[in-house]
């Protein structure tokens, strides 16, 4: 084997391993959204492995006094702000799913208003690709939602 031939085939090697360690920048795994969920507290988060999504539930103080409770007797001034993303696969962790594109942010007011009392206002504030359909429906999930317990909300009662 001559000194070209040696030397063709090692800058082909080279070349070859160069192009192999470039990181994945395909679209699908670097479209990604942040939500701001502008002060609102996490009550939950959840995976919908069929349609491929992850949510998290936000609320205020009062939404998330509510689902603590069990949603038994809302007051008026709650609000939940539910946010799903799609979820893709995560490139720096073998299994584990990370957020995309966030395709839909719903928003559930409890408003009390003197003359007609308790008022539920429900908001589709954001929807890729088509708008919910059933607005009813929706609304039950929302609110049939578990709030997760975090240590510091478990201590916060303890002087």
């Amino acid at each position: 084997m001559t000194l070209a031939m040696k030397t063709y085939f090692l800058l082909i090697f080279l070349l070859a391993g160069s192009i192999a360690c470039q990181p994945d920048r395909s679209p699908s795994t670097s479209i990604r959204e942040v939500f701001d969920s502008k002060g609102l507290r996490v009550i939950t988060s959840f995976f919908n492995k069929k349609a491929g999504t992850m949510s998290t539930l936000y609320g205020n103080q009062a939404a998330f006094d509510a689902a603590l409770s069990g949603h038994a007797h809302p007051v008026g001034g709650e609000t939940f702000t539910l946010a799903t993303w799609k979820s893709l696969a995560s490139p720096y962790w073998f299994g584990s799913t990370i957020n995309g594109k966030l395709e839909r942010v719903e928003t559930l007011t409890y408003q009390n208003r003197p003359s007609k009392g308790l008022i539920l206002h429900y908001q589709l504030q954001q929807s890729t690709p088509e708008p919910v359909p059933d607005t009813q429906a929706r609304i039950r999930m929302i609110l049939a939602q578990r709030p997760s317990v975090f240590p510091e909300d478990s201590f916060a009662s303890i002087p």
